[in-house]
């Protein structure tokens, strides 16, 4: 089988020409960095032109057809002839010299531009061809490692002279790549088409080297095997491969249909990855089909391409599909990036059926697809640039299927050969990936989670990006350290801080990460209840929800939860304030009086919620249970669960009567209030219960004076009164 590589010839080539541009650059500028940073100060001459220099050239001369055409073109004969000599030139910058040259012998021409004009289009044009050679050179030093080190020039010819056919191929990607690349160098507003002009040039030119390839024949061994990775690894694919797929597209290993396979090879008893193998599940002629989006791999040949697809075809059946199938021809200069790999695409593509794909869960795909993140900005895997594509059919295809491992589970198992050290890399990566659900997956092992070595270096990572100027990193450092259960007391306060951030994402996701921890010091419970009264309602409800889920015991916390319950605007707040006064089984007499009250909200979930915080707490108190039934009076089957909760109250027992009476020296005016509105209806005729009021309200006239409206007036200096009271306390 041959396997086709580029020209050795074509590389040495390729490194001789930007040699060239070197030396003919250098002059221009003290050293490479300056090159690098003065694209923006040539692109901005660029950018100053109006309209296109081809086009106000094409201008020059134009007669309009019609009347008296042929006899404008007779008069101006001369100066027509002068313009087509200047038209022949090789370059646009030698047809405006030309021009300029000879500007009095065209001065009879419509549309010629002032001198000055011409002048500083062949000034714009220079630079923009100085733009595009030094260009060459500035993809080199940000791309390669050595370049970017250099400071001479001569420290730059050394990194030219190291340049390989792995950096020809790298730099030969235009979308994930040079596109890239020159969006980070160029720092202009709306240089777009400026960067797509750059791009295409040096493409083409690039091309010229990478596509002088030779065929070499080799014999193929059937030694390779593919490895199944779960998303948590698929998302480095690019590492692998030596492509940009992680860098430019990260996210795509997360759709459920997605397939990366790793390819490793067996040599001396040690396996060693070659590559990668990137695929869909997609329909086609309604049965499943595996879309062999891309293989990737500089170490991988023609020959090793060709067993991978035999390979896939033969494991159909055990990878669940009917049919394999390759992209468009069209679309492989953009999806593969190694010649010889591309070489075995298209000899299979000219042999395949072309039919229409269909992708399955749309919206899910649709969402990875939008997914905003720097590491998710090309569109070669969108579904709309993957319409069609090619079935591919192999005949005597012998290769062992067992070569292929599929799985789709996550293994966090692997991590645990790794030393502290590799596993903190890797989840640096996982970091910087924005892959928060596999590390919270890694974190969350129950051996890992335990190393103190990797939770210590979270927790100095996390509490860094606390105070980051970026969002989206505060808030993703605040999920992470709640999702790591920290017990630390000073981490709790900085995540507490971020309650009073300024964006209220952060400040929600904080709540959360707090309820999630279960708080238990005081000090961090206070601070959550202060969020209660933050001016974004899913703020106020997570807060209340953490509070709930930390099973507060600080009596002023709980009052702010009960405020939050009767006085917040929004309903789910006042829902989920309940609910957590039930978790934290809250003994305060006033608190409870509150929740009794919440049984009257406007709100039917927010009464529901109250029911079932008072089921859970089982108050034994007489006034509290007792203002129960007054607010379930219209609610039977609610009442009912209550008496089957806390069993029957008999309002004429004496007993009862007096606790409430006693309710009436309560320190909170609420409670107070309640205990005389319950002794208001039950209307007590015992002379003992009647003079514990008076008693106990003695410091109170004005709620005297509102029970004795609904009691009737009790004199005390009336004999038989005394006598009865004397008796009930010989009892």
């Amino acid at each position: 089988m041959g396997d086709v590589e580029i020209d050795p010839l074509a590389i040495e080539a390729w490194k001789l020409s930007l040699q060239d541009t070197l030396d003919n650059v250098k002059k221009m500028y003290q050293d490479p960095q300056e090159l690098v940073t003065s694209l923006n100060r040539n692109i901005s001459y660029w950018k100053k032109l109006q309209q296109d220099p081809l086009k106000i050239l094409n201008a020059i001369g134009h007669i309009p057809k019609g009347k008296g055409q042929k006899k404008q073109i007779s008069t101006l004969k001369i100066p027509l002839e002068v313009l087509k000599t200047c038209k022949q030139k090789p370059s646009l910058r030698e047809k405006y010299e030309c021009i300029l040259d000879r500007y009095d012998e065209l001065i009879s021409l419509a549309n010629l531009p002032a001198r000055e004009k011409i002048e500083e289009l062949i000034f714009v044009i220079s630079e923009k061809e100085n733009l595009i050679v030094t260009t060459k050179l500035a993809l080199v030093i940000n791309t390669n490692q050595q370049a970017r080190k250099a400071s001479t020039w001569e420290d730059l010819k050394d990194a030219i002279n190291q340049l390989t056919k792995d950096d020809l191929i790298f730099l030969s990607d235009t979308q994930d790549v040079i596109i890239p690349e020159l969006s980070k160098i160029i720092q202009l507003d709306r240089a777009d088409l400026i960067i797509r002009n750059l791009s295409d040039n040096h493409s083409k030119w690039i091309s010229f080297f990478a596509n002088q390839t030779t065929t070499q024949q080799k014999k193929v061994k059937n030694d390779i095997f593919l490895e199944e990775v779960p998303p948590l690894v698929g998302i480095f694919r690019g590492f692998i491969g030596g492509d940009c797929s992680s860098q430019y597209s990260f996210p795509y290993p997360n759709d459920p249909h997605e397939r990366v396979f790793f390819v490793k090879k067996i040599k001396n008893g040690k396996e060693k990855l070659k590559g990668y193998v990137s695929a869909t599940e997609v329909l086609v002629n309604n049965q499943k089909a595996l879309y062999v989006v891309t293989i990737s791999g500089s170490k991988l040949g023609a020959g090793d391409t060709e067993l991978i697809l035999r390979g896939l075809d033969r494991a159909k059946d055990m990878l669940g599909v009917r049919y394999i199938v390759l992209p468009q021809p069209q679309k492989l200069e953009d999806l593969i990036n190694f010649k010889p790999i591309r070489s075995v695409y298209e000899e299979y593509i000219k042999k395949g059926k072309l039919v229409s794909i269909i992708y399955q869960h749309k919206d899910l795909r649709n969402k990875i697809q939008k997914f905003v993140s720097s590491y998710n900005s090309a569109d070669y895997d969108h579904m709309k640039n993957n319409s069609k594509g090619s079935i591919i059919s192999l005949n005597n295809n012998t290769v062992l299927v067992q070569n292929i491992l599929a799985h789709t589970s996550i293994n966090v198992k692997m991590l645990h050969e790794l030393g502290n050290n590799d596993i903190i890399d890797f989840l640096n990566e996982l970091k910087k990936s924005d892959r928060e659900s596999q590390l919270n997956c890694i974190l969350s092992d129950k051996e890992l989670c335990h190393n103190t070595a990797i939770i210590d270096f979270r927790y100095r990572q996390l509490t860094k990006e606390l105070n980051d100027e970026n969002w989206r990193v505060r808030q993703a450092a605040v999920n992470e350290l709640g999702y790591i259960n920290i017990k630390d007391i000073s981490v709790q306060l900085k995540l507490a801080g971020a309650l009073e951030d300024m964006f209220r994402d952060v400040r929600e996701a904080a709540a959360n990460a707090l309820g999630h921890i279960k708080i238990k010091d005081s000090t961090v419970q206070l601070k959550l209840a202060d969020a209660l009264e933050d001016t974004v309602f899913s703020v106020r409800a997570a807060a209340a929800m953490a509070l709930g889920q930390s099973k507060v015991e600080d009596i002023t916390v709980q009052h702010k939860l009960a405020d939050a319950l009767l006085k917040d605007r929004d309903s789910y707040v006042r829902q989920t304030a309940a609910k957590a006064l039930g978790q934290s089984k809250v003994e305060d007499l006033a608190v409870q009086i509150k929740l009794t009250d919440a049984l009257r909200d406007r709100e039917v979930l927010v009464c529901v919620a109250a029911a079932r915080a008072l089921v859970e707490i089982k108050p034994r108190n007489i006034l509290v249970r007792l203002k129960i039934i007054e607010n379930l009076k219209n609610d039977e089957g609610r009442f009912w669960e209550f008496e089957q909760a806390l069993g029957p109250i008999e309002v004429e027992d004496l007993a009862v009567q007096i606790e409430l009476a006693d309710s009436l020296r309560d320190r909170d005016v609420l409670v107070r209030v309640a205990a005389a509105e319950a002794l208001a209806e039950i209307e007590p005729r015992d002379i003992l219960v009647r003079f514990k009021i008076i008693e106990n309200l003695k410091n109170d006239k004005c709620l005297l004076q509102e029970l004795e409206q609904a009691l009737g007036p009790i004199k005390v200096e009336d004999l038989t009164i005394q006598l009865q009271i004397a008796k009930a306390l010989q009892h």
